[in-house]
């Protein structure tokens, strides 16, 4: 499912407990009120070729990585809240550069890409929180490297692995607030923190 640089004056709303067998695509999308993708199940594209893979192969993949994810939404700009509470995404989320007027929910989802960036978020901007709570699990790391999250980054609860690296990386980000409690800890994975700003933990 593909629609590059959609545009919607109002909200836009897919269909509760979308399924997918390729990656949700958004990237660019413009939209005045709210995006809602609750208890959906999508499947990004075959990972990485394995090492025996010649060097076509790899050139292909590195050039197609971004649409690899589960959903794409970078550049997005969204007026909103981006809602996203029980995602399954089997391949990740990437809102690279993307812009959300309100909050970022993705409570109770499931996030998996083994060996990348779970959620990969350098250069997001949220204007309100960043809810991810009741149940969140993410394998793979949590990227938002020079993110600017106004309000807080919620992550009560949250089960974070990455076999392969940091399971969170929040370098150069700048957060109103980071909760990081009754988070399985020490996670599976190393946290980078090299430099970011906060102004209120717990």
């Amino acid at each position: 499912m593909a629609a590059d640089g959609l545009n919607v004056d109002g909200s836009l709303e897919l269909d509760h407990g979308l399924r997918t067998d390729g990656p949700v695509v958004l990237r660019g999308l413009r939209v005045t009120g709210s995006v809602t993708l609750e208890d959906a199940d999508l499947h990004g594209a075959p990972a990485r070729p394995d090492s025996g893979a010649d060097a076509s192969a790899e050139v292909t993949y590195a050039a197609s990585v971004g649409d690899s994810y589960a959903l794409n939404a970078d550049n997005a700009v969204i007026d909103g809240r981006l809602i996203t509470d029980q995602l399954r995404a089997d391949g990740g989320v990437r809102l690279i550069s993307a812009h959300i007027g309100a909050s970022l929910r993705l409570n109770g989802a499931r996030l998996d890409r083994r060996g990348g960036a779970a959620l990969s978020g350098g250069g997001l901007a949220v204007n309100g929180g960043v809810w991810c709570m009741e149940g969140f699990a993410a394998t793979g790391e949590i990227r938002l490297v020079g993110a600017r999250l106004e309000a807080n980054l919620c992550l009560t609860g949250a089960d974070l692995r990455n076999e392969h690296g940091p399971c969170l990386t929040l370098d150069r980000a700048s957060i109103g607030s980071l909760d990081a409690s009754g988070m399985t800890w020490p996670p599976a994975g190393s946290v980078s923190l090299a430099p970011w700003s906060a102004v209120a933990c717990s």
